[in-house]
């Protein structure tokens, strides 16, 4: 799975017994040579060639050990082998002869095999590494085939270490790429010189797969290698080409934001700088960056520098929260302030990013509405006033004129002719009328002045004391109302609703002309708000009326039968639904009933 490496020592473990055995044949066989020969003919030179074989066995105790031995028995062979006519000065000479032979060759051959096992380890070492380090290393050899290889290499691509050693580099290189490679890696081979590869232009990877992803390739020569001939060290780049893109992307809405974006440091220095903000603060890029924040904030705020940083520091959040700061010309704004922490990539907090945006207008126009609003209130009170004060005093004339007519027909009873007695009732029931009108208008004028506030209020019950209160009319007149379901609660003045209720339920039973006169509610939940259906089976509604009913004093139905109706019902609920945002609508045909569709809140509206 790693590099390839050649083992010095042989792949196969040989038994433990056999070194020393062969050892001691090797050394048996050369003493008995010895012996057999005589004296003076060169009978140490055989134990040389035991040291030899010796070293195969890369075990310097070992070759050590067989030439004390050798030496030994050099020695011992003076004296028991056979003595020749060769002068014993020969004899010794020929025996220092072989032991210096095998004290001269013995270190030689212990050098050479610690040096291949350094050597070994070191390699070993270098493999190990090759295997462990994170980027993908691949080493080619001068014919451009991979002889290694290691996992980080194969994880990238995808291959084998198998599938990859010995295949020609070209397979990991998309196939539009790899006639110019093979140019490319020929004119490298030349001057072999440590660069990047493909300077100035974007590199691509084919995985097994067949899907390419971009990458950046350093190549290194590596000389005096056997097999290796460059060391490819290759960095997949699809982390980076996406963050870049998402960096591009972010700078770009950054700089194209309506918002004043910029960042500074933990000291309070800033570091970037947005069109937006420019434009916000009059300062350009060059001249704000570097510069503290301070200068942005007025002296009135000078501590809110030092409690925004502390609580960056902190890892906290401020969104959205009211403040000032100094234009480039001195003059002060009103903004909307969002400071986040940046961190970095071990999450390391390292400075501030901020969100401004331009609230000057927007305190403008709330203190102008509040002007108005408060103008508005007195304009109401004012009215209210006037309503009352007129509702008084058109009253008190109609109460006479109805007393005075009631008096003259009392006192001229059998005097008049039966029309003019006539004449003064119908004065009286027109002042009647008139008085009732006088009070539904100050009704619709109070609308929206009402003490107290808002709460849940339980429909069925608003509508269950409606029935209580009008049992007997209901009664005579053979009318029911039905509540279809459970209807929800609503959040609003429970006059409201009790008036809503009222002047829908008698408006259907009013104008109805059925012998069971039924007036049906339904309502459900929808969000935040209830929608409600209140539907008869009466008269019905014309559709050319159906602009001006909720128009105050516009009736639909008129003639004697009809003519105790106000016309202010329909504007009093439309008045008072509309207060809370709601809706109305109405469903209706001559002679085919009506529905009235309206909504109301479930929860309190925000201002």
């Amino acid at each position: 799975m790693g590099m390839t490496h050649r083992n010095t020592y042989g792949n196969t473990k040989k038994p433990t017994w056999l070194m020393p055995l062969s050892i001691i044949i090797g050394l048996g066989l050369c003493f008995i040579l010895d012996l057999s020969l005589s004296l003076g003919v060169a009978g140490g030179i055989p134990y040389l060639f035991v040291l030899v074989a010796t070293y195969f066995y890369h075990n310097t105790k070992a070759l050590k050990i067989s030439a004390v031995s050798a030496i030994a028995l050099v020695v011992l062979g003076i004296a028991l082998s056979p003595k020749g006519d060769i002068p014993y000065w020969i004899v010794y000479a020929n025996r220092l002869y072989s032991v210096l032979a095998i004290i001269v060759v013995t270190p030689l051959l212990v050098l050479i095999v610690d040096t291949k096992k350094r050597m070994e380890d070191s390699s070993n070492q270098l493999a190990q590494v090759i295997n462990t380090v994170s980027a993908a290393l691949i080493g080619v050899d001068k014919n451009g085939r991979v002889v290694l290889v290691n996992p980080s290499a194969t994880e990238l691509f995808g291959y084998s270490r198998l599938e990859l050693m010995w295949q020609p580099i070209e397979i990991l290189i998309p196939k539009e790429f790899r006639g110019v490679h093979s140019t490319h890696r020929e004119g490298f081979l030349k001057t072999l010189t440590p660069r990047s590869m493909g300077e100035g232009r974007s590199l691509f990877g084919l995985r097994k797969d067949g899907s390419q992803f971009p990458l950046e390739i350093g190549l290194t020569p590596v000389p005096n290698h056997a097999d290796i001939e460059v060391l490819a060290t290759i960095v997949d780049l699809s982390t980076r080409v996406e963050l870049e893109a998402e960096q591009r992307w972010l700078a770009a809405i950054v700089g194209f934001s309506g918002d004043a974006i910029f960042s500074k440091s933990l000291d309070g220095v800033i570091e970037s700088w947005n069109k937006a903000a420019e434009q916000l603060y009059g300062y350009t890029a060059e001249e704000i960056i570097g510069q503290s924040v301070s200068l942005l904030i007025p002296s009135s705020e000078a501590m809110q520098m030092e409690d925004i940083l502390r609580k960056i520091r902190k890892d906290e959040k401020l969104e959205h929260f009211t403040t000032k700061r100094c234009h480039k010309d001195g003059w002060i704004l009103d903004i909307s302030l969002s400071v986040s922490p940046i961190k970095n990539t071990t999450g390391q907090i390292v400075g501030a990013a901020c969100i401004a945006r331009d609230i000057t207008a927007m305190k403008m126009t709330e203190a102008t509405l509040r002007m108005l609003n408060r103008t508005l209130a007195r304009s109401n009170e004012e009215q209210e006033r006037f309503v009352s004060i007129a509702a008084h005093d058109l009253k008190e004339p109609l109460r006479n004129m109805r007393n005075l007519a009631d008096m003259i027909r009392s006192d001229c009873k059998g005097l008049l002719p039966e029309q003019s007695v006539v004449d003064l009732q119908d004065i009286g029931n027109q002042a009647t009328r008139m008085t009732n009108l006088v009070d539904e208008l100050r009704r619709y004028a109070k609308i929206g002045s009402e003490e107290g506030g808002s709460t849940k209020v339980d429909c069925h019950e608003v509508i269950d004391e409606f029935c209580q209160h009008h049992a007997l009319f209901m009664t005579e007149h053979h009318a029911k109302v039905e509540v279809q379901g459970t209807l929800p609660k609503v959040f609003m003045l429970p006059e409201h609703v009790s008036a809503i209720f009222r002047n829908l339920i008698i408006n259907g039973l009013k104008y109805n002309e059925s012998q069971e006169k039924t007036v049906c509610i339904t309502g459900r939940a929808r969000f935040e708000m209830a929608e409600f259906t209140v539907t008869d089976n009466g008269i019905g509604i014309p559709d050319q009326s159906h602009e001006h009913i909720f128009t105050m004093f516009k009736r639909a139905h008129s003639g004697a039968k009809f003519s105790d109706g106000s016309g202010a019902g329909l504007a009093i609920v439309k008045k008072i639904v509309e207060q809370y945002a709601g809706t109305i609508d109405v469903k209706s045909s001559s002679n085919e009933g009506t529905m009235m569709r309206f909504t109301l809140p479930t929860e309190e509206q925000q201002a």
